[in-house]
């Protein structure tokens, strides 16, 4: 993912809950696998991405879609931004 994207989103996450245990992978990342596993099973995310764990992922989008991230950002935008090199099928309309 590109800054310019990430400079959009970041600002877009939810505060860490006091009562959780710190965060043991990196937002960005995070947020990339969340992407990449639009395509794919969440238990099949290959772990040497480095993205985290697929139930990672997932418990992250689960809370971002509760603090609305997800409902502030075009999907037209982040398909825009998804790496070429992931090889994955484009949709024939962004439209949001």
């Amino acid at each position: 993912m590109d800054d310019e994207l990430w400079a959009v989103i970041e600002p877009l996450q939810p505060a860490t809950p006091a009562d959780t245990r710190p965060a043991q992978h990196n937002r960005r990342l995070v947020f990339q696998g969340i992407l990449f596993v639009l395509f794919i099973e969440w238990e099949d995310l290959p772990q040497e991405l480095e993205f985290g764990s697929g139930m990672t992922c997932w418990r992250r989008l689960r809370d971002w879609q509760a603090a609305g991230v997800l409902l502030q950002t075009s999907p037209a935008d982040l398909w825009k931004r998804v790496p070429s090199s992931w090889n994955c099928p484009r949709p024939t309309s962004t439209t949001t």
